[in-house]
């Protein structure tokens, strides 16, 4: 083994070494969203690896549509999100990845103004819409390799409705398009 051999291989061990170590840090001090909790799809890969930190802001596009998760309409005081009309427009279609695996909006706390987080919600009826953070399961969301986002108090993967509207809810894990969502960075 020639001498340069050994230094490389030294060093891909030293910054293997280091990666752990700064992942480690990472994840005591809640840098990195744990996904362990959700049990995973059926039939889906693994939880992806590369789990987006808190603090990141992304949109969530769906890759049978090609369009952003959008909170567009208010109904009854609530933000009920819906799937954006066009390709991803604006500031209504921007997530932010929050502390504990929950998907906050910030347009929506702009547009509040009191200081309050506001959260992408479930419930057991299959609604999705957007709350104040409250830390609960039902606020708590992972996203798998495949691009299935699952809720953790429903079990339910986030869908659209196949009508006019395309309308967000949560259902069976069925592994079809609509339930296929890529998080593109802003």
């Amino acid at each position: 083994m020639s001498k340069h051999t050994v230094r490389t291989a030294a060093r891909s061990r030293s910054v293997r070494a280091l990666l752990g170590a700064v992942t480690a840090v990472a994840l005591t001090a809640g840098l990195f969203t744990s996904s362990a909790s959700a049990a995973p799809v059926a039939g889906a890969d693994t939880v992806s690896a590369a789990a987006v930190p808190a603090g990141i802001r992304f949109r969530i596009v769906n890759q049978a549509e090609d369009r952003c998760a959008s909170h567009e309409r208010a109904i009854l005081g609530n933000f009920v999100p819906s799937l954006a009309k066009s390709v991803c427009p604006g500031d209504s279609t921007v997530w932010l990845q929050g502390s504990g695996n929950s998907i906050r909006h910030p347009a929506t706390e702009r547009q509040v103004g009191n200081g309050t987080h506001f959260c992408l919600d479930s419930d057991g009826s299959q609604r999705v819409y957007v709350e104040p953070c409250n830390g609960g399961n039902y606020q708590k969301w992972t996203r798998y390799s495949e691009g299935f986002i699952k809720n953790w108090a429903t079990k339910q993967c986030l869908d659209i409705d196949d009508d006019l509207f395309g309308e967000l809810y949560t259902r069976e894990c069925l592994k079809h398009e609509a339930q296929k969502w890529d998080y593109e960075l802003v």
